[in-house]
């Protein structure tokens, strides 16, 4: 089906909000506002909507949610900032801390409310660092739920689509919870049914001639909502412009102008302020040599945000905004493989899942292993580009034939998905031996041997004793609870071997703008600047440079993006902003 385009496309020269950039921060600060009785316009610089929050998985982290409240799980306002003031150490900001903590239910609510989403509590989604005070299990992440993607008829179009790696059939996307049920295939009739019905839903949708699947799920499921409620509360949302410069007159943000693809300018005057939510600057080059030490030494990086050049920080620059850096990681890492496409190119996978799995290791080109395999993803990058980290930043993922099939590496699927595609595509290597497979790779024979056995060792005691695997609740959770006394420890014994390669990735940025706990964007002097706000990526962190759980990436993002919204309208009263605990 063709695309149309949205009900309004043609810019104003006056409005109430300007909002730059349409993921998830920039259309909560939207709809929050709208809902204020505000005008608002959004200017997406790309051809699609939803910037990264698009590739996401939707999750927010937002202690005391209602769906926490009714499942009777315990938990508080107080150990939720002791956990996040653990976590993020000397970089700890209380007041935006604070702000975030107490307006998540309430950014929750208002979001389900007005797109009509649902959120479920995953109760199996448990902070990532467990032996900190504050950390809870079960009691602050949420997912999101599919939804139809009919809701934006045939304007799917205009919907960033997920990382082409993380569908299945070209255009079937895939929910965390169907995880478990494709890797029961192996010996469940029930997951063989529940999986055999969304494939053909899945090729229902196609036949009926949609572009993919119209299950949408994570944050393209949010997102769809999101605009689709826009649309229709009135939000103006324009694609395919940038704003190259923001106006300050009379000590406050007051106009933008915009640039279209042939460069005409356009001028629009903003009566209560600008929301900046461009999505930070990881997908810039030069700005990750600059802030990646690792970069700096010559590892490869790779980038899984699409739109965060950096134009957002040049605008607030502009107008006298201080751009932060004061966070202890510049950026949410993960590690990502590189699928080759059928044109040449290469697109990104984040490794979530498999690292912490029985049978499966992660090694350098020396044939070690340099951490815990298991680790949340931010931190595993973190060790992986360490000074104790594998030479040259290089590492593999390496896993036996029966690791392989039943949990699959990386976009090599378990069974009974097929690995010849993969295997012709090099993206999986395979040998009959530890020693063939390191030969292959251009790794220490002699070292991925020793390491093997040392660790066939600790999976038969069912103790790490190199690096604690599978000690804590984290590790052992990321494993496979059938397999015993360690739920992450098992051989790596029948053959034949595989690896993929993987590389320092990242999910978005930490370090950006300076706001305070109202989301008003600070100068160089801490002071706010009237009439400007950010949220998102755009901003500097406030997690302090950790990644200390699911969703703590789309969590800050709504929830400071619907602050905004009621920032600007309280500072067009006069009043004082909300969220602001100064």
């Amino acid at each position: 089906m063709s695309a149309r385009p949205w009900r309004q496309t043609m810019l104003p020269n006056e409005i109430d909000v300007l909002v730059l950039g349409s993921g998830a921060a920039g259309l909560s600060a939207a709809l929050s506002a709208r809902d204020q009785g505000l005008s608002v316009v959004v200017v997406e610089r790309s051809e699609v909507y939803g910037g990264a929050s698009a590739y996401s998985e939707g999750m927010v982290w937002a202690p005391l949610s209602r769906q926490a409240l009714e499942a009777g799980v315990p938990d508080t306002t107080e150990s939720a900032l002791a956990y996040l003031e653990e976590a993020a150490s000397s970089y700890f900001d209380p007041r935006r801390a604070r702000a975030y903590v107490e307006n998540a239910p309430r950014a929750l609510a208002f979001l389900e409310e007005q797109t009509g989403i649902s959120y479920e509590l995953t109760t199996t989604s448990m902070d990532y660092h467990q032996h900190l005070p504050g950390a809870s299990r079960g009691a602050r992440a949420l997912s999101p739920q599919p939804i139809n993607g009919r809701i934006l008829g045939a304007r799917l179009a205009d919907l960033r689509s997920p990382l082409p790696t993380t569908m299945l059939f070209g255009g079937m996307s895939v929910a965390g919870n169907d995880l478990a049920s494709y890797f029961a295939l192996r010996h469940s009739p029930a997951a063989w049914f529940r999986v055999g019905g969304l494939i053909l839903r899945y090729l229902l949708d196609r036949l009926l001639g949609y572009p993919r699947g119209l299950r949408l799920t994570g944050g393209n499921a949010l997102i769809a909502a999101m605009l689709a409620a826009a649309e229709q509360c009135g939000i103006i949302l324009c694609k395919g412009k940038e704003i190259v410069r923001l106006v300050r007159t009379n000590d406050r943000v007051s106009a933008a102008l915009v640039a279209g693809k042939a460069g005409e300018q356009h001028r629009i005057r903003v009566r209560c302020g600008v929301v900046l939510a461009c999505g930070g600057y990881t997908a810039d080059e030069s700005l990750r040599e600059k802030r990646y030490p690792h970069v700096q030494r010559g590892v490869h990086h790779v980038s899984l945000v699409p739109s965060g050049n950096g134009s957002g920080h040049v605008l607030a620059r502009g107008v006298g905004a201080k751009i932060s850096e004061q966070c202890s990681q510049p950026a949410a890492w993960t590690p990502v493989s590189l699928v080759p496409q059928p044109d040449g190119s290469t697109v990104g996978f984040p490794h979530f899942l498999e690292r912490g799995k029985p049978g499966v290791i992660v090694v350098g080109r020396d044939g070690r292993r340099f951490c815990n395999e298991a680790l949340c993803y931010h931190r595993f990058v973190i060790e992986m580009v360490g000074e104790d980290g594998p030479p040259g930043g290089k590492a593999w993922v390496v896993a036996d034939h029966r690791a392989l099939r039943r949990y699959g590496i990386g976009v090599a699927p378990p069974f009974p998905g097929r690995l010849a595609p993969h295997l012709r595509s090099g993206y999986l290597v395979r040998a009959n031996s530890l020693c063939g497979l390191a030969e292959k790779l251009g790794m220490d024979a002699g070292g991925l041997e020793s390491t093997v056995d040392r660790f066939n060792g600790f999976a038969e005691t069912g103790q790490d004793l190199d690096f604690g695997r599978g000690d804590d609740p984290y590790s052992r959770a990321a494993g496979d609870p059938a397999r015993s006394p360690n739920p992450s420890l098992g051989p790596l014994e029948k053959a034949p071997y595989f690896a993929v390669r993987l590389y320092p990735g990242d999910l978005g940025a930490f370090a950006g703008v300076a706001t305070d706990a109202s989301a008003r964007v600070l100068d160089d002097e801490g002071r706010p600047i009237p009439g400007l706000c950010a949220a998102g990526s755009e901003t500097l962190t406030v997690t302090g440079g950790d990644y200390g759980a699911a969703g703590l990436g789309i969590g800050p993002a709504m929830t400071m993006g619907f602050i905004a919204g009621r920032t600007l309208k309280a500072q067009n009263r006069g009043k004082r902003q909300v969220a602001d605990h100064g």
